[in-house]
Order: structure tokens, then C-alpha cells, then sequence
């Protein structure tokens, strides 16, 4: 799972890909390793809360950015 969805980020978010991925995993409740876990170790529940929609936001927009896009 971690493989398919840095393939997916990559391919919709070029170079923020690598940034953003801990926090899009995080959202989506995939189990991170390595030095992504140990980037999240030391942010507090507001941080991260504020990341991931950050993050969240900045993948949308890319996305949209593809390709016409609905969210329902």
C-alpha cells in the first residue's frame, strides 16, 4: 500500500510528493516506517491536524489542476 500510494502522489504531485506523502498516509491510515514515521514523531495533534489538510488541500488542487474534478 505504501509503494501504490507514493506512485499515486508522485504522478499527480511531482516534487511535493515526497513532502506531503507522510501526511496523506496519515489521513488515510496507512502504517508508516523510517525516517516518515520519525518526521511525524515529534508533531503534536494540532500540527498534524493542520498538515494533513494542508497537504489534503495541496493534492486536490494539483489534481484539479490535471483534470476536471467533483468531490462529493
Amino acid at each position: 500500500m505504501q509503494a501504490k500510494l507514493a506512485e499515486a502522489l508522485r504522478g499527480i504531485l511531482a516534487a511535493q510528493a515526497d513532502e506531503l506523502y507522510p501526511f496523506i498516509a496519515t489521513l488515510m491510515d496507512v502504517r508508516l516506517d523510517g525516517p516518515d514515521a520519525e518526521r511525524l514523531a515529534g508533531i503534536d495533534a494540532e500540527g498534524l491536524e493542520k498538515l494533513i489538510t494542508r497537504s489534503l488541500r495541496e493534492l486536490l488542487v494539483a489534481g484539479a489542476a490535471r483534470r476536471p474534478l467533483v468531490i462529493v
